[in-house]
């Protein structure tokens, strides 16, 4: 029975070192083949962020916050270096939410910006692997913020990202990555106009916002729970706030936002700082796509979260 179980045990062994040593071969080399696209930018946003000293503003969300916070004015404004690792709503909010955990310290403050799919069942249980683990690239470091329990999301994908690997490679197309953000990852991309056109269905951006009727998933309560817990046991505190969204997106009574807005300090009891409706902005204020600003936009909306900031008095209780 011993020699058994020691040869299973052995057995274990060998096939847990395949795996790593096939991982690694297949993340690291070659090396750099996705650092040309937009999700890469992720690197920088955390090695920016883990750079970071004393007290500091960390923002996560959809790319609503890469379009729509400047935070040079949000630093002089409070005096609090910031930290903006909101880039994807591809990679799940999720992940994205876990690399809050890269730096957090004593006196922080942690935003919450998510579009508004963060209620359903999945946002916080998946990743979606492919842009995650392209995002990632060869940065292997970043892969410990993929939680425990989507291991086999990531491993399941292994070789279909080989694949993706390889035709990128083969085909690499735009150069998007440093022509839309710095190298901390700050968003340098110049949008004086809104380049959508009507907002009709067929469009790439038409993307209306129904909330009729919906409710908060258990997983999403349960996880954001538990990651309330996780900021305060590091002396930070933690909000949510509205994301921008253009006016004409909103396809059910307003008054549904306020209701989810109520339902999340309820149930999850993260403090809602923001007023949903004020960041309901008309055309002249988007870009691209429903959630993303042009540069008033992205002006008006760090007005309105600065001034939601100081009429809750976080940055007054946050010592800045």
């Amino acid at each position: 029975m011993k020699k058994f179980a020691g040869y299973v045990i052995g057995t274990l062994a060998i096939a847990v070192l395949l795996i790593a040593v096939t991982f690694c071969a297949i993340v690291l080399y070659p090396r750099g083949v996705f650092s040309n696209t937009y999700q890469s930018a992720i690197q920088d946003k955390v090695r920016y962020y883990q750079s970071l000293t004393g007290k500091k503003i960390v923002i996560t969300g959809g790319s609503n916050c890469a379009y729509g916070i400047d935070e040079e004015a949000l630093e002089a404004a409070t005096g609090m270096q910031v930290a903006n690792l909101g880039l994807y709503a591809g990679f799940g909010d999720l992940f994205q939410t876990e690399l809050v955990k890269a730096n957090l310290g004593e006196g922080d403050i942690v935003l919450l910006a998510y579009e508004y799919n963060w209620m359903e069942e999945s946002a916080f249980t998946d990743i979606l692997s492919d842009t995650v683990m392209s995002g990632i690239d060869d940065d292997i470091g970043l892969y410990r913020y993929v939680p425990a329990k989507n291991w086999n999301q990531i491993l399941g994908y292994l070789f279909s990202y080989a694949e993706d690997k390889r035709a990128h490679e083969a085909n690499p197309g735009e150069d998007h990555h440093y022509t839309i953000f710095d190298t901390d990852g700050r968003m340098i991309l110049d949008r004086p106009d809104c380049i959508m056109g009507e907002f009709t269905e067929g469009e790439d951006y038409y993307n209306p916002v129904d909330l009729t009727g919906v409710s908060i998933s258990e997983e999403s309560v349960q996880y954001l729970k538990c990651f309330k817990q996780y900021v305060e046991s590091k002396g930070a505190s933690v909000y949510f706030i509205a994301p921008p969204l253009w006016e004409e997106a909103v396809d059910c009574d307003t008054a549904e936002f306020q209701r989810l807005k109520e339902e999340e300090e309820k149930e999850i009891g993260i403090p809602y700082l923001s007023n949903p409706e004020d960041y309901f902005f008309p055309r002249d204020d988007m870009y691209d796509t429903v959630y993303h600003c042009n540069n008033k936009g992205e002006a008006l909306r760090t007005t309105l979260l600065l001034q939601d900031l100081k009429q809750a008095g976080v940055i007054e209780r946050s010592g800045s």
